[in-house]
């Protein structure tokens, strides 16, 4: 249950930093993506910035580092 919520609050709290810099990138023209879920509103690709990329973060922060 303790790793459940770790996730959950590393999920939604790369969330905003995901957000903020994927926009910014876009914005600045410094990626560009090929296909988006909400292409004409939001540039950036709105499934990396709101699920994956905060999923794979909180994966990460749950496993790693281990106690030795």
């Amino acid at each position: 249950m303790k790793k459940l919520i770790q996730a959950q609050v590393s999920f939604l709290f790369m969330q905003l930093p995901s957000w903020l810099f994927g926009s910014l990138v876009v914005e600045g023209e410094l990626i560009e993506y090929p296909v988006g879920f909400l292409s004409v509103v939001y540039k950036a690709s709105f499934t990396f910035e709101f699920f994956v990329f905060p999923e794979i973060s909180a994966i990460f922060n749950v496993h790693f580092p281990k106690d030795i």
